[in-house]
């Protein structure tokens, strides 16, 4: 039976290795014509196809990551305020899994003040307070910030952004 920590350590290494597939795609367009609606469903993609299951010892993992499409009819990301959608479940041996999510809106570091992305923030933080988060790509990959940090530069911790 895996214990709490053991849960936790396994959200820890997921998110090491969503760092590093961020930041390894987004280096590698960066200098490129990407968009960045195309670039973030890049990123989704190399997250599911790199880390989509995976076992730690008595634990299953399974991660789902849903771009929001932006343009067109309905279009989710108007909806939502998020580029992206990643989900991790690490179920134990009883099936009693622990599920944790995050919302993110992507920005290039020279669109990273867009006057949409205050609106943006509000509805993620309108469905999830604390998983939500702007990316910013930059040359060296993403820096990510949580919402309510990112447009609130001195609250504690937020070191504010460029």
């Amino acid at each position: 039976m895996a214990t709490d920590e053991e849960k936790e350590f396994v959200f820890q290494v997921i998110e090491q290795a969503v760092d590093a597939i961020v930041s390894e795609v987004v280096e590698g367009h960066y200098e490129a014509l990407t968009q960045e609606p195309q670039l973030t469903s890049k990123i989704a993609d190399a997250i599911e196809h790199t880390i989509k299951k995976m076992d730690v010892g008595d634990l299953n993992v399974q991660v789902e990551v849903r771009d929001f499409p932006a343009q067109g009819r309905g279009a989710l990301e108007g909806k939502v305020g998020a580029d992206v959608y990643i989900s991790v479940a690490v179920i134990p041996e009883n099936r009693e899994d622990v599920s944790k999510g995050m919302l993110a809106q992507a920005k290039w570091d020279h669109s990273a003040k867009d006057p949409k992305l205050s609106e943006q923030i509000r509805k993620m933080m309108e469905r999830s307070e604390s998983s939500s988060y702007v990316w910013v790509y930059g040359p060296n990959g993403v820096t990510c910030y949580p919402a309510g940090d990112y447009i609130n530069p001195d609250s504690a911790g937020a070191g504010g952004h460029r």
